[in-house]
């Protein structure tokens, strides 16, 4: 008997079957490519673009974290920037059941301005890890706030631009790697709270104009940013107000709700604040908002407004333009309203303490994702417009080749004038900025704890990470935390261009109080004017160097282990 080659390859097939043992069922599987499922299948390409994005900022924001960490004595420590870690030691103190002061015993006095903040970092307190890996959960959740910001930042620009992936992706890439905005929050700053809460605020608020939301959500979510910081009112105003102009059926509703809601959050924190603390306001407040002219002030808040927009001046007026000649729908004029809020916010109290580093600060940066959006908005609008006159060819390319240029003046490559961004600040190739001081008042405080007893006071000027990681009992020399220093006037100089000098939470100290009258046990680090300082630490103080660092040690102190110093207890 003769065999076919197909006739083989039909019984070496039956053959096959019979010997798999298989249920008759899912033999017609085998061989087969499985079928993808429901949801890969949907998937676009802006999809697949975005996902890759979020898995880029994800490793970017890990390499951030890592770079912000250093070693001590074979220990990896992670540390916040010093605001930040101020909250850490309020949360501490509350976690371990002591209130919520300074540090055990101290007095109630509010030296934070971001309660709701500092309320999770002493829950991630209760958690047993040692202080030099705490700081890594605050900065985790960071990452994962401002990836859940880049989903809202998305969503918003498809109410804005229905079916343009541009916008979306555009405004994501701006928004991902702009350096001020991790640098401050992924150093442990309220900002990675703060920045998600107001572009979900956006998106109500979006909704709301086009009837499809009830502005009730809005303005709880709305109320609830004022616990994060109490500064959120102006937020909440800049909302309410637009939403009452653009929609003029329920201007009434919009004010009424907009201000009345978080009025009333303002007003139970207020009642709260004086029954714990007996002031109606955080000890901050006093200290940067009080004792300083205030045109000087205003002067110095217009001066680095003009410095942070100087170098993308260009963007804002396309968004600004854009805005404007979209005006009937009103989606751009709200996210450049809210934008143009907090930057006049930010001229109101005279900008920050920390210009230097360039870019937006603490305050513009909340909203920078709603200047993205309506930057990307825009070019969407224009692309589109060019396409349907001129034929697609190299229009996206020249969209993206905008948002290139956008990213080279926003994030890095142009800093303002007093900021020092450079391209290998943003590429991570340099620590980031505050990582050196960080390290160094790590060893400060590692070194106190050596040579003290648990209850010895230490005078300092960096509040947050000394107390925080020698858990000793502190003197605030800039009045954070010191409710006398904070009410004091601001020191001010003879120079004709003061404005240059407004230096928010750093003018107010006096030794003759910290040092004459306290006497703390230890002065780690003095602030300006050192002069002013020196008789009481020659009359009641000995200098030492251990480690390289120079501390004060008060002569005859109970509480400084003098054997381990090196010089006798002199009396």
């Amino acid at each position: 008997m003769t065999h076919s080659p197909a006739g083989e390859a039909r019984g070496g097939t039956g053959r096959a079957r019979r010997g798999t043992g298989l249920p008759r069922r899912t033999i017609g599987l085998v061989g087969r490519r499985p079928m993808a499922p429901a949801w890969l299948r949907s998937l676009t390409r802006a999809d697949v673009a975005f996902g890759a994005l979020l898995l880029a900022y994800g490793l970017y924001a890990a390499i951030y974290i890592y770079r912000t960490s250093f070693v001590i004595d074979g220990e990896r420590y992670f540390a916040l920037f010093d605001d930040a870690m101020i909250s850490m030691t309020y949360a501490r103190t509350l976690a371990r059941g002591y209130g919520l002061v300074w540090y055990p015993g101290a007095p109630r006095v509010e030296g934070f301005t971001n309660p709701l903040w500092t309320l999770v970092m002493a829950l991630l307190h209760l958690l047993p890890l040692p202080a030099s890996k705490m700081s890594l959960l605050v900065q985790l959740l960071a990452a994962l706030l401002l990836v859940a910001n880049l989903f809202l930042v998305r969503r918003v620009a498809g109410l804005i631009v229905p079916g343009s992936s541009f916008a979306g992706l555009g405004a994501v890439v701006l928004t991902a790697f702009y350096l001020p905005l991790n640098t401050w929050a992924l150093q442990g700053m309220e900002v990675s709270l703060l920045t998600p809460l107001i572009t979900a605020a956006a998106y109500l608020a979006l909704r709301v104009l086009g009837d499809r939301a009830s502005p009730g959500w809005l303005c709880l979510l709305l109320g609830a940013g004022t616990l994060v910081r109490p500064d959120m009112a102006v937020p909440c105003l800049a909302f309410a107000s637009y939403l009452a102009l653009a929609d003029r059926k329920r201007w009434r509703t919009h004010l009424l709700m907009g201000l009345g809601v978080p009025a009333l959050f303002l007003a139970a924190q207020t009642l709260l604040r004086l029954w714990y603390y007996g002031s109606p306001l955080p000890n901050t407040y006093y200290l940067k908002m009080t004792g300083f002219p205030v045109l000087l002030r205003v002067a110095r808040g217009l001066r680095v407004a003009m410095d942070f927009a100087w170098p993308i001046g260009w963007l804002i007026a396309i968004a600004g333009l854009g805005a404007l000649a979209l005006r009937r729908e009103g989606q751009l004029p709200l996210l450049m309203w809210i934008f143009l809020g907090q930057v006049a916010y930010s001229v109101y109290v005279g900008g920050d303490a920390w210009e230097w580093w360039g870019g937006a600060n603490r305050y513009i940066v909340v909203a920078i994702p709603l200047l993205f959006l309506a930057l990307t908005s825009v070019l969407a609008r224009i692309g589109a417009a060019l396409a349907a006159r001129l034929g697609a060819g190299g229009i996206p390319y020249a969209q993206w080749g905008l948002i290139v240029m956008a990213f080279l003046s926003m994030s890095s490559f142009a800093a303002s004038p007093e900021g020092r961004q450079t391209p290998a600040d943003w590429l991570l190739l340099e620590p980031p900025f505050h990582v050196q001081g960080n390290r160094d008042t790590a060893m400060i405080a590692r070194l106190v704890t050596d040579v003290t007893a648990t209850q010895a006071r230490v005078a300092v000027v960096w509040a947050g990470a000394i107390p925080y990681f020698s858990e000793r009992p502190c003197v605030d020399l800039l009045g954070k935390s010191d409710a006398r220093i904070a009410h004091l006037p601001m020191r001010l100089s003879q120079n004709p261009s003061r404005t240059s000098e407004f230096y928010p939470g750093h003018l107010k100290f006096d030794y003759g109080y910290s040092i004459g009258e306290l006497h703390p046990d230890i002065v780690a680090q003095l602030w300006q004017a050192p002069w002013e300082a020196q008789p009481y630490l020659d009359a009641h103080y000995v200098k030492v160097n251990i480690r390289g660092f120079d501390l004060y040690l008060l002569k005859g102190s109970p509480n400084i282990l003098w054997e381990k110093t090196g010089v006798a207890a002199a009396s």
